[in-house]
């Protein structure tokens, strides 16, 4: 068994039991916030960066690469915006106090501007249309608390919510697997570095063997090509997609969204606590189950671009 698979399997029986329970909230009637109907598209914050599309090949078949990352593809993205920095403390603690939701432990590492910890996929799912609604954008997941999601296969996830995502809103959403790996790579930027931004890990990366196995505060590495952080280590990074072994293989050429249905949700770039350089290639992929979150798992955000 590869050292990968051990480490995830290690992971979804530490983390099977998690559970934490949020009060679901409508915002818009709560604050005051605009009918999402009314929404706009606007310039975003200045701490997003612009990954103009274009065409890459996602996946490896190196000598260092698991089966999961093949078969390498040719695979073409639109534009879209990304946050430079993983999801802080100081703005997911303001969408709790906001939303009156119980504030994610920091595992006694501090809050701040390190990147948010312990929260699981739905967290971060909330977290993308309470910003959305916040900025006066359109929404772009519709979430059903009620109705359990048939494509959801995880006999340990205790939410099961209903999760669809309209990929032509304004909003924020979470990245998909392969724009997340684009971004990575350096977009049309690139230099082909095995991680984000450099063929070595310390000047870019928080890992086990410059981190002591905590988090730190974002941005204080060097970023990649095109002016990402940490997308090398600090904090493995939700993404939208359903993990697949084989999901490469169903692959289609363009914007691809991952498998249909699943038990786990993809997660990428590594983490503080990972000792393994393996983990923090651009092209390795992670995985846990949408229900829990851990002290080394946070997230970033994107938005849809006009600029093609």
């Amino acid at each position: 068994m590869c050292l990968k698979t051990i480490y995830n399997l290690a992971l979804l029986v530490l983390l099977s039991s998690a559970t934490q329970a949020q009060p679901n909230v409508n915002l818009a009637s709560q604050y005051g916030l605009e009918d999402e109907s009314s929404f706009n598209q606007s310039n975003p914050p200045d701490e997003f960066v612009l990954v103009k599309g274009g065409s890459f090949k996602l996946g490896s078949d190196d000598e260092h690469s698991a089966a999961d990352e093949s078969p390498v593809k040719k695979i073409t993205l639109a534009s879209f915006y990304m946050s430079k920095n993983e999801i802080t403390f100081t703005s997911f603690d303001e969408f709790c106090e906001d939303t009156e939701r119980i504030k994610p432990d920091d595992a006694e590492w501090g809050r701040e501007n390190r990147p948010v910890i312990n929260v699981d996929w739905y967290d971060a799912i909330e977290y993308c249309n309470w910003r959305s609604q916040k900025d006066g954008l359109k929404s772009c997941y519709k979430v059903s608390k009620t109705n359990k999601d048939p494509e959801n296969n995880c006999p340990y996830d205790h939410k099961k919510w209903k999760v669809e995502c309209d990929w032509t809103a304004s909003g924020y959403r979470l990245p998909t697997e392969a724009e997340w790996e684009y971004a990575a790579r350096g977009g049309e930027s690139t230099k082909n570095y095995p991680y984000a931004g450099f063929d070595q890990l310390d000047p870019i990366s928080w890992y086990a063997e410059n981190s002591n196995e905590m988090t730190h505060t974002v941005g204080r590495k060097d970023a990649n090509e095109l002016g990402l952080f940490d997308m090398s280590g600090n904090v493995w990074e939700w993404c939208w997609d359903w993990y697949g072994e084989e999901s490469y293989k169903k692959n289609k050429g363009s914007n691809p969204k991952g498998m249909k249905s699943g038990k786990l949700r993809v997660m990428r770039g590594g983490a503080c606590d990972n000792g393994s350089a393996a983990y923090m290639r651009v092209s390795n992929r992670g995985y846990l189950h949408p229900g829990v979150g851990y002290p080394c798992l946070g997230f970033r955000i994107v938005r849809i671009s006009e600029d093609d």
